[in-house]
This record gives structure tokens, C-alpha cells and sequence, in this order.
């Protein structure tokens, strides 16, 4: 909660190691990072034992929310020159998407979309950006995903809602934090929070 709070109040990238390195140890753990991710209302970075900083492999999961966008934007300025940058959109099993209140309601093929977001995003270092749509269990597509590219860094937004702190930032957020095997990068639902050196343009 301290370390939170000092991150909010200085707008700031809130790091810190994943813990236990052994996914069962940290599920059977107090889970500490999970819990700081919970607590942070700034981006938060959860180093992973032996992925490498700057990254330079990355998975961007993206859902078309304004928090996975801030993801993408941040996970890019950690990047490693010539970094390459997967980014990841998990689509239900049948061809035709349509999300609630949550993201941006966009309806048709996510593959347009997701090459449609790919190109607002800015890239810089020679930073190579592959967009994929998966189908299957959002977490587990990812997780995989991750683990097949050998990646360095799982940047995720996070969209949870409700009273209950599992859920507070979201299923999703909750099980890439507890089962990752790189670092994990996480960016809040706060908009206002996610660009953690810049001011907002809105006003």
C-alpha cells in the first residue's frame, strides 16, 4: 500500500521483482506482487529472474480498451532497440467480435481492427510490430503465446470491475501475473495514470 501510494503521488512506474520464480510457489505464496498490482493506481512492472531488460522480445495483449492501448505505449518505450513486438488480440472461437461497455464496441474482423490500432501506435528504435488475432481462453492464448516466442516482457491492461479485489483488475491481469514466466508489465485503468511522465492532453 506505501509503495502504491508513493508511485500515485509521484506519477510514476511502480518495479519490482515477481517474487517467487516458480509459478506453484507463487501461487501458494501471499502472491505480493499480485496484490501490488491490485493496490497501484500507476503502471506497474514485475520483473521476471532472467528476462531481459530492455526487453527484446514483447507480447502486447490488446482488447481494444483504452488501458491496453497505454500498455502497448508503454511496453514500446521500454522496448530494446530492434526489439520485436508481438501484438497479441484473443478473439471468442467464432469470426465475428463484439465487446460490451468495457472497450470500444467495435464490431467485424479483428484482424482489421488490430491492424488498425497497430498503426496509431508509435514505434521508435526500429521496433518491429507483428499484429496476430488467436482464438481460445484470453490468459491461456497469451501465456502460451509468451512462452512460444520466448518473450521477455507480457504488457497487459487492466479492465476488471467490481467490489472484489481478484477482480478488481481484471481475471485476465490476475492469472498472467500469477503464471507468467517473463515480467509482466500492467497498466491501470486510470487513464490519467497510465502515461506516468506525461500530462494529459484532454484539459
Amino acid at each position: 500500500t506505501v509503495l502504491a501510494a508513493s508511485a500515485a503521488s509521484h506519477r510514476a512506474l511502480l518495479v519490482a521483482g515477481i517474487g517467487r520464480p516458480r509459478v506453484m510457489d507463487r501461487l501458494r505464496g501471499d502472491e505480493s506482487a499480485l496484490r501490488l498490482v491490485r493496490e497501484a493506481r500507476t503502471p506497474v512492472l514485475v520483473v521476471a529472474p532472467f528476462s531481459a531488460l530492455p526487453p527484446r522480445r514483447v507480447v502486447i495483449a490488446m482488447d481494444f480498451s483504452e488501458s491496453s492501448l497505454a500498455a502497448a505505449r508503454l511496453a514500446l518505450g521500454l522496448a530494446a532497440p530492434a526489439a520485436e513486438v508481438i501484438v497479441a488480440h484473443v478473439a471468442p472461437r467464432s469470426s465475428e467480435i463484439a465487446w460490451g461497455s468495457g472497450a470500444v464496441g467495435y464490431h467485424g474482423d479483428p484482424d482489421v481492427a488490430l491492424e488498425n490500432w497497430v498503426r496509431q501506435l508509435k514505434r521508435r528504435y526500429n521496433v518491429r510490430l507483428k499484429p496476430i488475432v488467436v482464438h481460445g481462453d484470453v490468459a491461456s492464448e497469451l501465456l502460451e503465446l509468451a512462452t512460444n516466442e520466448s518473450a521477455d516482457l507480457i504488457a497487459v491492461g487492466a479492465r476488471g470491475h467490481g467490489p472484489l479485489s481478484r477482480i478488481a483488475i481484471g481475471a485476465v491481469t490476475t492469472r498472467v501475473v500469477r503464471c507468467a514466466t517473463c515480467s509482466v508489465l500492467v497498466a491501470p485503468r486510470d487513464r490519467a495514470s497510465c502515461h506516468p511522465e506525461e500530462r494529459s492532453d484532454d484539459g
